[in-house]
């Protein structure tokens, strides 16, 4: 298993990223690009930090409930596929 190579925004500044996120950009954008209207909840990585994404401004988006469990659910799978292919290749 590797090792994390990123700092985790946390506290104060990541409530203030949060709320300047909402402010910019208020409505879910994986809705907005189905026509659909609804408030982002979740500040998101567009590229996992877990996969190599930076927690800067350029790799977040705003997401509601739905679409971020959406997203969790694919990235979950993704992570399962890499670590089977990672002990296969280890025998």
């Amino acid at each position: 298993m590797q090792t994390a190579s990123y700092t985790r925004t946390r506290g104060r500044r990541l409530q203030q990223q949060r709320a300047e996120l909402f402010r910019r950009e208020p409505l879910c954008r994986e809705c907005s690009r189905a026509g659909r209207v609804e408030l982002a909840t979740i500040r998101d990585h567009i590229k996992p930090l877990a996969e190599g994404g930076s927690d800067d401004d350029s790799n977040v988006q705003p997401l509601c409930g739905p679409c971020s469990d959406a997203k969790t659910a694919a990235e979950a799978q993704r992570g399962r596929v890499r670590d089977r292919w990672a002990g296969y290749r280890q025998r």
